[in-house]
This record gives structure tokens, C-alpha cells and sequence, in this order.
């Protein structure tokens, strides 16, 4: 199934259509459609929430939780070998694709009126005029920095012919040509004496006085200066893309003048510090928890991603970190979802390692869809095998003993269990002992009391025994059970003995059918067994006629 078909066979929620696509032992997705799926189904969620005319926080979440997803795709696909300049176009694209949180509607009106007046000037071979005064031709390269920053590069380019300044044209030219190949995967034909030249005259350039701060920056694009071009950064997205672009130029360096050095897309501190100062989300809970994912993963330090996210989640301070992250009550349930799905990504196909901070947050989330109101026994079902055994067992035990299932629905359950590999033989024998257990210990003190020996004829099953009795089923769906049920069977029955609760003990003797004590009996191989010898005796006493 497509992504649309998944998301409308899951009823259009997410938690139930994700875990179609993670599951990767029963689809074998590749990496790349496992990313493609997830992020096609957060942008049809968005769209059914739009045509109900939502306007939940969840629609803002999904807004930024898309760009993750595509983000990682991207990242997917850059190999170690790949050359360093490659791996960085791809991520500084990725940032011209995103909305620019500074764009104005006046500067896009502005900007399309431009535009056409351009096209009239083309179309009708008139002359458009030089901008004379430093006012209008800082404004023209306000204009074409802003098309490079979007990655509009033909209409940088188309502007700076309009206005009739070739040699502006001729390094734009040159310099979005590079990045072109350099995306492409391209390799550059300049020789070291070229550009060794090339970078003394743009030393010169630079050092002009009188220039503005965008001509100064346009310049600074061009040779990877990131000092020329951090001063007209407005936002977080422009600083990462500054630095970005800045690697590119790096890279080219090392490969025309074969420098040992080796680097890869990975965003330095220093960025992530000056990233920080230009960020202005700190009062939107989605956009800041965006932007603090996506320097983990443009970082490598996901490990610690999860520790901050956990601190959040617990309302905790982490005095590590940086900068607090904030996790509003409006976007909990989304931020554990996409957070328990990104783990599970990471540890599928970057073999990330297991951490105590991770696995709680995989626990939280299973644990939040075994609720009445968010019940998805599959989700809970596949998350929960990720965990450790003994956290596993005590989860899933507690899931199966909140509710009230009928043999058919336990059945199901054991069965989608052992389809995602759960250890349902512990846990079906955990939920049974801690029911019967509980009930046996909650009436110790009734069986103490000494019970007159008279048939009752009033229901002497409580509400506290018929679930006893429910949990006592899971002993019935593996054989490897068998015996434990008897034992059960019979402490249960010693019990109603002693508090003259004929009734539970016919019940019990109902709920354990001869095929079972056949079975039992055939694994022993003839031998003789006290638990089964002593079980037919109640059968006898209470069961005379079957």
C-alpha cells in the first residue's frame, strides 16, 4: 500500500499508519521509502486535519515534524565516500527548501512586481536602467542574496543581467555553475595557481571600503566567507545555510589543492552556538523542538537528543544542555510519537545503540496507547519488543490485566504478540500470578475465618473472582502453561474450600477442561503428579456428574 492507503486503512491516525511502515520485519522497506512513507503520511494528516478545518496544535507540529523526515531522507542518502562537497550541497539545499520564517508578504509582492517588470523589459528588448544611488544597489543585491538564500539561482542570475552589470553576472555565473556540478556530484577543474589567484583578487575586493552589507555578503556567498554573510543573517535557517555553503567552499579547497583533511557534513558547535543567538523560537514549542532535532541529527548526537527530550517530557531540568527544551502539554502525545518512531528509525538502519533514555521513552510511548481512550494493542505490541525483557513482561502484563478481554480477544492478543516477537510465555504467566496472586492475598483474611460447613446458595463469584478467573485464562492459550494452571487451579480451589465458595470452585474446574490435564499428563509420560492427582479429586467432589 501507498502512503494514502495506509493512512486510510489506519482510520487517518498516525500512531496506527507509522507503525505500518517501521515494521520493518513484516514489510523489509528500504531506507529511503521507509522516510518517503513517513513523510507522505505526516503531509496527508495535514491535509485531512485542513479539510476539518483544524486548528490543533497538532497541525503545527506536523508542519515542522515533515522537514525531519525529509531531512533524514536527504541524509540517507549521502555514503561516507561520497565527496564532502556533495554531502553539503545536499544539505544546504535542503535548507533553501524551507519556508523563510523572515519573508514578508510586502517583499514577495514587491519581489513579483520586480519580476514582471523584468519580464516586460525582456520581452520588449528595453534598456533597464543601472541602479545609481547606493541605496538602490544595495537593494538590488538584498534581492539577489535573498534569491540565492531560497535557491532561486535563475532568478538571481536573471536579475543581474537585467540590470546590466556583467561582471557581478560573470562570478554569479561561475559560482552557482560550481554549486550545480558540486550537487550533482561533479568534480571542479580549477588548478591550485587559479585559485589561489581568484582568492587573493576577492581578498582585495572584500577589503574595499564604502561597500554595503549585502554586496558585502553576495561576495562572501561567492568565496565562503561566512564573516561576510553571518551579519545579514536573520534567523536559524540562515545561519545553518551560511555554514553550509561556507563547507562547500572548504571542500572545493581541499579537493583543488588535495589537502588529507576530510570533512563531512557534520554542523560544528561553533554554528550550533551562533545558530542559537539568531533563533527567535523559544515562544513556539514546535518550531523549537524542530530546530533543537535537527541540530542533534545534522550533529551526530541523537543520544543526547533523547536525553533532553526525556528530561522535557518529565518536566525536568537538564543541566547539560545548552538550552532548556520546552515541551508544551498541547504537543506531548505528537512529540512521543515522532520521538519513539525516530528511535526506532535510528536503531533500524543506523544501528544506534540501546540507552536507558531511549528505552524509557519507547516505554512511555507503548504505555500511552494501552490507555482506554488511545487503545492500539499493535502499537504497543511493536514498540514494547524493543525493550528489555523485563521492562517488556511488566508493561504488556499490566496492558492485558487493565481490561476486561473475552477468550476470542485473548487469543488475538497472544497471538499479535508472538508476532512481534514479545515473550508472551512470561508475560501470560506474569498476569496470571499477579491477578490470582493479588485476589488470594486481598481474601487472606476471609479464609482465616472459620467458614460453617453448609451449602451457600446465594453467587458467591465476586467482582474481584471473575477477574481472577479471566486472568487465570491467559495459563490456557500455551501448553507451556499447562502446569502452572493446574497449580493455580488448585490454590484457587484450596481458597474457595476454606471460604465455603462452592461456586468458584466449579468455576475454576469449568475453566480447566480435561483436554488440558490430558495434556499434562502426556507430557509427563506416565509419571505421577500430586498437582494433577489432587485437581481430579476436586473434580470429583465438585464435578461428580461430568
Amino acid at each position: 500500500m501507498n502512503a494514502v492507503e495506509i493512512l486510510h486503512a489506519s482510520d487517518y491516525n498516525l500512531d496506527r499508519a507509522f507503525i505500518e511502515v517501521l515494521d520493518n520485519q513484516q514489510h523489509h522497506l528500504s531506507n529511503g521509502q521507509v522516510l518517503n512513507n513517513l513523510t507522505l503520511l505526516v503531509q496527508h494528516r495535514i491535509q485531512y486535519l485542513e479539510t476539518k478545518k483544524s486548528r490543533s496544535k497538532e497541525v503545527d507540529f506536523l508542519a515542522q515534524e515533515q522537514y525531519i523526515w525529509k531531512l533524514l531522507g536527504v541524509v540517507s542518502r549521502i555514503q561516507p565516500s561520497d565527496p564532502a562537497s556533495f554531502q553539503c550541497s545536499q544539505i544546504k539545499s535542503f535548507f533553501e527548501s524551507l519556508p523563510n520564517p523572515n519573508a514578508s508578504e510586502e517583499e514577495d509582492m514587491v519581489a513579483e512586481v520586480e519580476e514582471e517588470i523584468r519580464d516586460l523589459v525582456r520581452r520588449n528588448r528595453l534598456h533597464y536602467r543601472t541602479p545609481k544611488s547606493s541605496v538602490e544597489f544595495e537593494s538590488l543585491n538584498k534581492r539577489i542574496f535573498q534569491c540565492i538564500r531560497k535557491g532561486n539561482t535563475k532568478e538571481a542570475l536573471s536579475i543581474s543581467l537585467t540590470e546590466d552589470n556583467p561582471w557581478r553576472t560573470m562570478l554569479l555565473e561561475r559560482y552557482l555553475d560550481n554549486i550545480d556540478r558540486l550537487k550533482a556530484g561533479d568534480t571542479l577543474d580549477w588548478l591550485p595557481e587559479q585559485r589561489t589567484a581568484w582568492r587573493k583578487t576577492y581578498e582585495t575586493v572584500l577589503s574595499g571600503a564604502g561597500m554595503g552589507q549585502y554586496e558585502e555578503a553576495l561576495h562572501g556567498v561567492i568565496t565562503g566567507e561566512t564573516s561576510h554573510v553571518l551579519p545579514v543573517c536573520w534567523s536559524w535557517e540562515d545561519v545553518i545555510w551560511t555554514f553550509y555553503n561556507a563547507r562547500i567552499q572548504e571542500a572545493v579547497d581541499d579537493q583543488i589543492y588535495q589537502s588529507e583533511r576530510r570533512s563531512t557534513y557534520l554542523l560544528s558547535d561553533e554554528f550550533v552556538k551562533i545558530s542559537r543567538t539568531k533563533d527567535d523560537s523559544l515562544s513556539d514549542p514546535c518550531v523549537l523542538f524542530f530546530h533543537t532535532v535537527v541540530s542533534a541529527i545534522l550533529t551526530g548526537t541523537v543520544s543526547s537528543l533523547f536525553i533532553q527530550i526525556l528530561s522535557a517530557l518529565r518536566n525536568e531540568s537538564n543541566e547539560h544542555a545548552e538550552r532548556p527544551l520546552w515541551i508544551s502539554i498541547n504537543i506531548r502525545e505528537h512529540v512521543l510519537r515522532f520521538t519513539a518512531a525516530l528511535i526506532l528509525y535510528y536503531r533500524q538502519y543506523f544501528n544506534e545503540p540501546a540507552t536507558a533514555e531511549s528505552n524509557e521513552i519507547m516505554r512511555l510511548y507503548a504505555e500511552s496507547n494501552g490507555k482506554a481512550d488511545t487503545l492500539r494493542p499493535k502499537v504497543l505490541a511493536l514498540y514494547a519488543s524493543h525493550l528489555f525483557k523485563s521492562t517488556q513482561i511488566e508493561l504488556v502484563s499490566a496492558f492485558l490485566s487493565n481490561f476486561e478481554w473475552d477468550e476470542e480477544e485473548q487469543s488475538i492478543l497472544y497471538d499479535m504478540g508472538r508476532q512481534y516477537g514479545l515473550d508472551m510465555t512470561a508475560i501470560a504467566r506474569c498476569t496470571a500470578a499477579k491477578e490470582i496472586e493479588s485476589y488470594l492475598e486481598e481474601n487472606k483474611i476471609a479464609s482465616q475465618r472459620r467458614i460453617p460447613r453448609r451449602i451457600r446458595f446465594d453467587d458467591d463469584i465476586s467482582d474481584s473472582a471473575k477477574r481472577c478467573l479471566r486472568n487465570f485464562n491467559w495459563l490456557l492459550l500455551d501448553e507451556r502453561l499447562y502446569f502452572k494452571a493446574v497449580s493455580f487451579a488448585n490454590q484457587l480451589i484450596r481458597h474457595a474450600i476454606e471460604t465455603g465458595r462452592s461456586q468458584l470452585a466449579e468455576a475454576v474446574l469449568t475453566h480447566l477442561p480435561d483436554s488440558i490435564t490430558n495434556r499434562c499428563v502426556l507430557q509427563l509420560g506416565g509419571e505421577r503428579s500430586d498437582e494433577l492427582f489432587e485437581l481430579e479429586n476436586y473434580r470429583l467432589r465438585f464435578l461428580p456428574s461430568v
